[in-house]
């Protein structure tokens, strides 16, 4: 009776196991059945070469299936977030059916008729996007469903949120002032800023550029490029890293800020020398300065001319060409590459500077 009455009590412990497996197989299929896949985000990458964050998103069912209608809305919120929809990307599935902003990514694709999903999408989506330096971008799914070919909405399973942090801004400083030796006729001498010199910094080669003014208040999105002016001729501004910029300074006067009669006599005697070759510039004790103030027209040559556009100017009649200006500006590495000039017409030297990489 002893191995009998164990072997029932044996019995009966299987049978009840069998049976809550059975319900739990069930229970697993009425979850399954409540949702249509779980999307997830990958780890946030930020390219160093190019202050771009990235983060993929996979949508994985496990299944494929036939349904009526997509619709996943991603949001992206911060400081100036900026989404670049040149490398952002989505699964070819969905290309036409997809929206990029830089408020984030909206999927929506509905139809009378089914059709095929696939069991996994990784990635689904890819953004990829800037922001205002020293801040935080938050990713959320606001809402994600598909419809079945009952018309039957299922959700899809959201992950939370997540929060990318943006590398502080960088600092780029300089002055702008007077050639060496320079008198302070026209505001400012040699070894000081130029008052009021209005100031351009932008960004070369690039999209979705958040930025800071001068003095650290910020700008908004865009800013790119952004203008300020220096009162003291000296600029300080906080850019997002790992880009190239362009500074270009320029300032307003009238064409005869520090020309008077002695210059007008002194330009007319050195241009008639030059003209009938009693003058030979290589050997004149000069500088570039000089020459590019004797160059009254901007032309690259010292000519009839410019004695001309001096006389016009003194006389308050003088309309200069497109894109004239009193003032020229250079970097000073370029000015003292070039001074004094050996030959016309006169080196032509760029009226900004370009940084390196700022890293």
């Amino acid at each position: 009776m002893e191995p009998f009455n164990t072997s029932t009590q044996v019995h009966k412990y299987t049978s009840t196991q069998v049976i809550l497996i059975f319900f739990s197989m069930l229970f697993a299929s009425a979850v399954h059945s409540q949702n249509a896949g779980v999307l997830s985000f990958s780890s946030p990458v930020y390219d160093q070469n190019t202050g771009i964050s990235s983060v993929n998103i996979s949508w994985n069912g496990n299944f494929t299936t036939t349904v009526k209608g997509i619709f996943i809305n991603l949001s992206l919120s911060g400081t100036s977030t900026c989404l670049d929809p040149s490398i952002s990307s989505v699964n070819s599935d969905f290309t036409s059916n997809t929206t990029f902003s830089n408020s984030g990514v909206v999927i929506q694709k509905l139809t009378s008729q089914s059709f095929n999903i696939q069991s996994d999408y990784s990635p689904l989506i890819n953004v990829s996007f800037r922001a205002a330096p020293g801040s935080s971008v938050t990713l959320n799914f606001i809402s994600a469903a598909v419809r079945n070919s009952n018309n039957t909405t299922v959700d899809i399973i959201k992950p939370n949120s997540i929060s990318i942090s943006i590398p502080n801004p960088i600092n780029i400083s300089g002055i702008v002032r007077k050639h060496p030796g320079a008198s302070a006729q026209c505001t400012g001498g040699a070894n000081f800023g130029i008052p009021n010199v209005n100031m351009r910094v932008e960004s070369t080669g690039t999209t979705c550029f958040p930025a800071y003014d001068a003095y650290n208040n910020y700008t908004g999105f865009p800013s790119d490029p952004f203008n300020f002016i220096s009162l003291d001729g000296q600029y300080t501004v906080d850019v997002p890293s790992h880009y190239i910029y362009k500074i270009t300074p320029s300032k307003s006067s009238s064409c005869g800020c520090g020309l008077d009669a002695g210059d007008l006599n002194m330009a007319r005697t050195l241009i008639d020398g030059l003209n009938d070759g009693t003058i030979d510039p290589t050997t004149i004790d000069s500088t570039l300065a000089q020459w590019m103030a004797l160059d009254f027209t901007g032309d690259g040559y010292v000519s009839n001319f410019d004695i001309v556009a001096m006389q016009l100017c003194s006389l308050g009649t003088y309309n200069p060409p497109a894109g004239w200006s009193a003032w020229r500006f250079m970097p000073i590495t370029q000015y003292i590459a070039n001074n004094p000039p050996k030959y016309f017409p006169l080196t032509y030297i760029p009226s900004y500077i370009t940084t390196p990489r700022v890293t």
